[in-house]
């Protein structure tokens, strides 16, 4: 999947602010299942609507949402550490969210075909 230069910026744009948050509650002591289940099916949400040209509706598309939702904890959200190296289980008061919010981004653009084709798969 070509993804533009202009695309790519209106993604992170667009993911960012969960992204981050998704980043903040793997912390160490702050971890917190909820707020990280929201954020990644937020990030999910966006990734539907870029790879379909239309607005997620839950009544309709939770199937197909579920498909790109487990391909991107295969992919990235089960394995940060080992996929951007971020601090999941060690103390650290000076994580840099910037940079791994990049890093985290970057893996998504990187897999957005695999991505694609999780979610175009009508095998289940």
């Amino acid at each position: 999947m070509k993804i533009t230069k202009r695309e790519k910026i209106l993604l992170y744009i667009l993911l960012e602010f969960n992204i981050h948050r998704y980043l903040l509650a793997n912390t160490y002591k702050r971890h917190d299942p909820s707020e990280k289940a929201e954020k990644h099916m937020k990030i999910s949400s966006v990734l539907f609507s870029y790879i379909f040209a239309r607005e997620y509706n839950e009544l309709k598309n939770w199937q197909i949402m579920m498909k790109i939702h487990d391909c991107l904890a295969e992919i990235l959200t089960n394995r940060l550490d080992e996929v951007i190296g971020f601090p999941i289980d060690k103390e650290s008061c000076e994580i840099d969210y910037h940079e791994f919010g990049k890093r985290f981004f970057n893996v998504i653009i990187e897999n957005m075909d695999k991505i694609k084709i999780a979610a175009c798969n009508n095998n289940d």
